[in-house]
């Protein structure tokens, strides 16, 4: 599947240069994608796959990325 390109046009508020968004469910899966802005991720509980420049990182509760 190619990745798709998320624009901070369409997914940053132009006013306070941000947004957010909680995943709640262990099921909810995100397709290969990049951006032209900045993510920064924070794990509240439990763990995550997370891949990246084609490798794979493995994460838990406490980490921040």
């Amino acid at each position: 599947m190619e990745p798709k390109l998320l624009t901070a046009d369409r997914f940053v508020d132009p006013v306070t240069q941000l947004t957010y968004r909680y995943v709640l469910s262990d099921t909810e899966y995100f397709r290969p994608h990049y951006h032209d802005y900045y993510e920064i991720f924070l794990v509240l509980r439990g763990s995550v796959c997370h891949m990246i420049n084609g490798k794979l990182q493995h994460l838990e509760a406490g980490h921040l990325l």
